[in-house]
């Protein structure tokens, strides 16, 4: 065996391991001020498999619907309330969150 050729070989083994099935879980941040976005809805809509959605406290008058599925290989899709935030859809047609054939889905610390 070539000594010389190791290192190649090994980074050229590890980079095809990593590359196909790159997964970059995000946490995307919903608050009145200060976030990626203003509504649960939109941050939502924007999570992806592995995504984390952190609500900031405060009151979001809104019903939210999950678009997408997490996976097994890139985890959950999570939406995460933190202390006082509040999902208040009174008023508004629809379930307060809707999970309707999707599957991964986790959902802890919202006041609904």
């Amino acid at each position: 065996m070539n000594l010389n050729l190791v290192p190649f070989r090994l980074a050229a083994a590890l980079g095809a391991l990593a590359l196909p099935g790159v997964v970059s879980a995000r946490e995307i941040i919903v608050a009145p001020s200060g976030g990626d976005y203003t509504s649960v809805a939109a941050g939502v809509g924007a999570a992806r498999a592995g995504d984390t959605v952190t609500v900031r406290a405060g009151t979001y008058n809104e019903t939210v619907s999950f678009s997408f599925s997490g996976s097994a290989v890139a985890g959950f899709i999570t939406l995460q309330g933190a202390a006082g935030a509040i999902l208040d859809g009174a008023g508004l047609s629809g379930a307060g969150i809707r999970i309707n054939s999707k599957n991964y889905i986790r959902v802890t610390g919202m006041t609904v």
